[in-house]
């Protein structure tokens, strides 16, 4: 499995808005960041042009570093299921004459700043990922 580090995945906009309703429930937490992850899943290793190819198709930010002061949050679709993302992808990487490409699915990684730096503990932990993340 290949991860690779995307583009922002929200707009300044939306995470403002979400860390206010965040910090409804968890008041520790100082800061949201977020970007996309993706996972692909290779039948073979890529050479040096397919790799960069795949790169320009995901937008590619290689040497992404998390946010000072943050722990990190991964938010990935559940194991043994393929979202419509993976699969549209997984066709287009294909067309694009990756047939490398088992399967290509995206994630976010969520990068959260709290006071001090503390980790939250439960309930506080429990209540920002049910605000993170989508259960269907």
């Amino acid at each position: 499995m290949r991860i690779i580090n995307g583009s922002t995945a929200f707009s300044p906009f939306r995470l403002d808005k979400l860390l206010h309703k965040v910090r409804g429930h968890c008041p520790a937490v100082t800061a949201l960041a977020a970007h996309y992850t993706y996972l692909v899943e290779l039948t073979a290793p890529l050479d040096p042009d397919a790799s960069a190819l795949l790169e320009r198709l995901l937008d590619a930010v290689p040497d992404a570093p998390s946010p000072a002061g943050t722990r990190p949050v991964w938010i990935i679709p559940r194991a043994g299921t393929v979202s419509p993302w993976c699969s549209k992808a997984t066709d287009i990487a294909r067309h694009c004459g990756l047939s490398w490409v088992r399967r290509l699915e995206r994630g976010v990684a969520w990068h959260v700043r709290t006071r001090h730096g503390v980790a939250l503990n439960e309930p506080p932990r429990a209540a920002l990922l049910a605000l993170l993340h989508d259960r269907m």
